[in-house]
């Protein structure tokens, strides 16, 4: 059995994403490329003093700037190999031109329980699909005792049913 540590990335500069210096940020794409704010750094450093006794084997990674910042930090204190997994990127919510509508999404996504109506199709992924990509993903290193997993508050509900925190993590075994 492998335990695997959800650890969700640290705070970051959503307001990159949300003001005028990047310009298109406000149709979405900013969000996937943002850094880590000085505080979602330090939140990181934490959180690798608590993952460092559990004995962890190696980090993966979601492709997404935040997540990939977060899980460097992690590997770099904690001296572990660093995988780059395309399918731990953040639930798809289709294209909106604010962080205010896709916020207004994922409560609709919430509202629905995470599952399109039966006979219906959204825009957004639905949480079995979240699931299923990211399974496939951790299936493919069952042969490790011990793996941290950075990805995002989205991706570790669909796992788990739980709310995270920036840098937060909970244990996950399969």
């Amino acid at each position: 059995m492998t335990t695997f540590y959800l650890v969700r990335h640290g705070e970051s500069r959503l307001d990159l994403a949300a003001g005028g210096n990047l310009k298109g940020a406000e149709r979405g794409w900013a969000a996937h490329i943002i850094p880590l704010t000085e505080t979602g750094i330090s939140q990181i450093e934490n959180t690798s003093k608590s993952l460092s006794t559990e004995g962890p084997q190696i980090v993966i990674s979601s492709p997404m700037s935040r997540a990939l910042q977060s899980a460097a930090i992690l590997s770099r204190i904690l001296d572990l190999s660093l995988q780059v997994e395309f399918d731990l990127h953040e639930w798809i919510c289709g294209w909106r031109d604010s962080m205010e509508l896709v916020g207004e999404t994922e409560a609709e996504m919430r509202g629905l329980g995470g599952e399109w109506p039966s006979g219906e199709t959204r825009d957004w992924e639905p949480m079995s699909s979240v699931r299923d990509r990211v399974g496939r993903v951790l299936e493919r290193y069952q042969t490790f005792q011990c793996v941290i997993v950075v990805c995002h508050e989205t991706v570790i509900l669909s796992l788990t049913g739980k709310r995270m925190g920036f840098a937060e993590f909970v244990k996950l075994k399969k």
